[in-house]
């Protein structure tokens, strides 16, 4: 876990979001992950809901 960008703070009792989910099981399977620079990832999926460079985008993909 990371924290949110904007505060580098973990909410716990926030909601969590499908993009968050894809981005916590990414980093579990890859842990290196959280280190990357994802704003240059393009979505792959097909999905419309999945934005270019965003930090659950590789997640996604």
């Amino acid at each position: 876990m990371t924290g949110y960008a904007d505060t580098d703070l973990f909410r716990p009792s926030n909601e969590l979001t499908r993009a968050e989910f894809v981005t916590v099981l990414h980093r579990i399977v890859d842990p290196e992950a959280a280190g990357v620079d994802f704003t240059t990832a393009k979505n792959e999926t097909g999905f419309a809901d999945v934005e270019d460079g965003k930090f659950y985008t590789a997640a996604a993909n």
